[in-house]
């Protein structure tokens, strides 16, 4: 792949769309990772892409959010125009099919469709698992290149196991889905007669002295525990005990500084986007 290329990743979750514009640059290193801040070289992963010709290392251009409700295809059709039209998109979507559908008549002939994460699969009902979590799972192996557990905070957290075998085929073995924090506070709330709407906050201290303090120490706390126990529960039944954690950016900030001690952490702030911007190249490339 010669000259300079740009693409843009939008990863439509429940509660937010998230939309980035990347260019990627031949004479850049030959891997792909994602940095958390727009315009800047972002740092090579300890290894190179595993499958496919050798790949250009992404610099972030644009970030644009906007929350997943009513007018979001118009806000992202503004957000388009300010791109130039021929620059192509991957698509990822867990939200209502209206949305999606709206999504892919907005972005026209830009979508690259279908999408193929370039996994094999282990997942019973395929036509039930989120996109999002094969392209974060995508991602992961292209961060770490051996076999793993990804751990994604949302709407919902969800616990993945990959296998990469000696021969380099990348299995998504399955996982384990679980409430997220802003989730879970709006059950307490939603669920009794007394207990306060609160916000969920990373540093919570774990000793509630009020109500609303102890709602947060059980959201953020139980949830650390949580993750902790489904990542050792997952691995284990996967047979990956022991295996790297590549996490998402939120998921740092709902687990605190040292999530896992004695396991190998990754961090990618743009999980499913990298799995996205990987599947695109896979796509443009093969249509070469």
């Amino acid at each position: 792949m010669g000259g300079t290329r740009e693409l843009i990743t939008i990863d439509v979750g429940n509660s937010a769309c998230k939309a980035r514009r990347w260019r990627l640059d031949s004479v850049a290193t030959s891997a792909v990772a994602l940095g958390s801040e727009p315009l800047r070289p972002v740092p090579a992963p300890p290894g190179p892409l595993r499958s496919g010709p050798s790949r250009p290392r992404p610099l972030r251009l644009d970030a644009w959010e906007h929350p997943t409700r009513a007018g979001l295809g118009a806000e992202l059709a503004g957000w388009l125009a300010r791109t130039p039209v021929d620059v192509r998109a991957g698509l990822s979507s867990v939200a209502a099919t209206e949305v999606g559908l709206e999504l892919e008549r907005v972005l026209g002939a830009r979508l690259v469709t279908p999408l193929d994460a370039g996994l094999a699969s282990e997942y019973r009902t395929p036509e039930t698992l989120g996109a999002d979590r094969l392209f974060a799972a995508r991602a992961a192996a292209e961060l770490v290149g051996r076999s793993c557990l990804v751990v994604d905070v949302g709407t919902a957290v969800t616990v993945d196991a990959l296998r990469v075998a000696p021969d380099g085929t990348r299995t998504f073995l399955g996982g384990a889905i679980a409430p997220g924090p802003t989730l879970l506070a709006e059950a307490l709330h939603s669920g009794t007669a007394r207990l306060p709407r609160i916000e969920p906050r990373a540093d919570a201290p774990a000793l509630g002295r009020d109500t609303r303090e102890a709602l947060g120490a059980g959201v953020v706390h139980g949830l650390r525990g949580l993750v902790r126990g489904l990542v050792d529960a997952v691995g284990r039944d996967a047979g990956l005990d022991g295996a790297p954690v590549v996490l998402g950016g939120g998921a740092l900030a709902l687990l605190g500084a040292e999530p896992f001690p004695g396991r190998t952490v990754e961090l990618c702030d743009d999980l499913v986007h990298l799995g996205l911007l990987a599947a695109l190249c896979d796509a443009l490339d093969g249509a070469r």
